[in-house]
């Protein structure tokens, strides 16, 4: 197995891709897309997002602008957010930092928006990597 981070945020929860991102290598099977839960109810600034303006075009969201659900499900569905360069690849967007009951019924919601935008994946994974047991929950249609 070969893992490859290719597309780093600088450090913030959520990011959306440059023209020339992500840099894909052509034999990947499996793309696994990571968006935080900790963005939702939060406003769109630099703060949480890098790319703030390519963020804003794929999810109709002006900076300052509270983030829902339906944006995070615009972004990890749309071919130029979570999608770029995925080819064939399969892929299994994840939620992070689920870490509260508040953020699993926004995140929850945001999968199952996202699973309802496109048929290029079967489930959303819901996650908390620093907990014990870091799965939270797999939606699926």
């Amino acid at each position: 197995m070969i893992l490859v981070k290719a597309d780093g945020a600088r450090g913030r929860f959520v990011k959306a891709p440059a023209e020339h991102e992500p840099a894909m290598p052509e034999f990947t099977d499996t793309l696994i897309p990571i968006v935080s839960a900790k963005i939702l109810s939060l406003p769109l600034t630099e703060k949480i997002a890098h790319r703030v303006e390519r963020i804003s075009k794929l999810t109709g969201l002006d900076e300052h602008d509270e983030i829902r659900p339906e944006h995070i499900a615009r972004l990890i569905s749309s071919t130029e957010g979570s999608l770029k360069n995925a080819g064939t690849a399969k892929v299994v967007p994840l939620i992070n930092m689920v870490d509260y009951v508040e953020q699993e019924t926004l995140a929850r919601e945001a999968a199952k928006i996202a699973l309802t935008m496109t048929d290029r994946f079967d489930c959303v994974v819901l996650a908390a990597m620093k907990q014990e047991h870091p799965i939270v929950d797999v939606i699926s249609r």
